[in-house]
């Protein structure tokens, strides 16, 4: 009958709708829509073809690589457009890749398609830019293409990274091109949490405490990698990703690497090395991501934070530091492209001497612990400006545009807060800084509201 006719029709459309969104919601680096559509691509070289979703080389859910002739292998996260006005030959795309090093030549042409385009564009691969060498097998490389001038107002749909030029490519990324909603303007501060890894060990208390920190402080959004959290730890995280105030990015290491539950955990534990390499994905991944969307990215661990002595904000501190250094350099000032902060550390193992403050609750631990070392600048950690740099390491910007100036922080201007459980042999001399009290009556309300609101209370 036409009624029966007409519920199976509703029941496809709904069945279609739902597998659209479960695409968007699982394959995210990959542009289904593209690949789903029945455009025609046509080749001026007449020798390839877009690739299928079956063409694909997948590695480890959110990586696609690329297998060169002599069986090298490059594996590719994601891809962005580069817009911004300092940039020579913008615009560029930027294609976050782990590759080996002897392999890196051979990943040699960008293939860009555009949606509206039928036709397919070539680009040579230029400048990749590597992160710091350690003695490893992979390397993290943030590769270069540039946009034909003649196609440099319209946004490219996606990319696929090959090594001859008639190659069927077996990657394809979305090319992501983030600009804050509505048109408006860049954001102040945003935070990059490389690769939490917490299989095990249950800090969704303490990290209730340390959002609620940086937005007391004026940050707009963290950006968290996450390889294995304890569920506690993803519920506190789905409670803020509702609210808009932290983006979680699924993470996996590409190749041969382990990336089963817990098993990251152990592996990286033993191969520290490996880890430094590692590291720089989510770094330079998180700061493309956001390049148009914010003025600035501070790059964290999850037990460490700074705390601004100027002022309680961070825009604060930053606006008196420029105010100091133009009064100072006068028309010689040039905005610096980071600005470095020593560290400190905090632990219970200093606090235990002392014991609990009453007027604080025992589950906020960077308020209870107040005892801490002497500053430590041999590893500083950095906020950026995202105007001015094109690869992030952990300590310090890569490689800029231009010269790469830093601004080293004064610990009576702001530091670094590391906190930890154990110190390690380093505490001979403990101080008692009570800098985040300054938070204190407006932290303990919200954390209290949040974890009463997340169930955890």
């Amino acid at each position: 009958s036409s009624s029966s006719h007409s519920s199976s029709k509703l029941l496809v459309l709904k069945a279609k709708k739902e597998y659209e969104k479960w695409y968007k919601q699982n394959i995210v680096n990959i542009p289904v829509e593209l690949l789903q559509s029945s455009t025609e691509y046509h080749d001026p070289k007449h020798c390839t073809k877009l690739p299928n979703l079956f063409d694909l080389n997948f590695n480890n859910i959110y990586w696609q690589s690329l297998t060169t002739k002599n069986r090298g292998i490059a594996y590719f996260l994601s891809a962005y457009y580069d817009n911004r006005y300092l940039i020579e030959n913008r615009p560029m795309l930027r294609i976050i890749s782990v590759i080996k090093e002897v392999d890196l030549p051979f990943v040699k042409y960008c293939q860009i398609w555009f949606k509206n385009e039928k036709k397919l564009i070539r680009s040579n691969v230029s400048n990749p830019i590597t992160m710091e060498p350690f003695k490893t097998p992979l390397h993290t490389y943030i590769l270069s293409c540039n946009v034909p001038k003649e196609y440099s107002m319209h946004i490219p749909t996606a990319v696929s990274l090959v090594e001859g030029e008639c190659d069927l490519a077996t990657n394809i990324l979305k090319v992501n091109y983030n600009m804050p909603k509505d048109g408006g303007d860049k954001e102040n501060f945003a935070i990059c949490i490389k690769g939490i890894d917490y299989p095990h060990q249950d800090l969704s208390f303490y990290l209730v405490e340390y959002i609620e920190l940086c937005r007391l402080m004026g940050v707009h959004k963290l950006f968290i990698y996450d390889y294995d959290s304890h569920p506690n730890m993803s519920m506190v995280l789905r409670y803020y990703e509702i609210q808009d105030q932290v983006q979680v990015i699924p993470m996996t290491i590409p190749g041969t690497r382990p990336n089963l539950h817990g098993l990251i955990h152990e592996y990286v534990k033993v191969y520290t090395h490996e880890k430094h390499v590692y590291e720089r994905i989510p770094h330079n991944d998180c700061f493309y991501m956001n390049i148009h969307k914010y003025k600035y990215l501070a790059f964290f661990d999850l037990d460490e934070i700074m705390i601004p002595n100027e002022g309680k904000t961070w825009s604060q501190l930053i606006n008196a530091v420029m105010k100091k250094e133009k009064r100072n350099k006068g028309s010689k000032y040039e905005p610096p492209s980071a600005y470095l902060f020593q560290g400190t550390i905090y632990n219970d193992a200093l606090r235990q001497p002392y014991g609990w403050d009453p007027d604080i609750p025992k589950h906020m631990f960077m308020l209870q612990n107040v005892y801490r070392i002497p500053f430590n600048s041999r590893y500083p950690k950095q906020i950026i400006d995202t105007e001015r740099n094109l690869g992030i390491s952990n300590h310090k910007p890569q490689k800029c545009i231009g010269i790469c100036k830093t601004h080293h922080m004064q610990p009576s201007e702001a530091y670094i807060s590391h906190f930890r459980t154990e110190c390690k042999g380093k505490c001979k001399t403990v101080i008692k800084d009570t800098n985040t009290w300054k938070y204190k009556e407006e932290l303990i309300e919200n954390v209290e509201k949040s974890l009463r609101n997340i169930g955890l209370l």
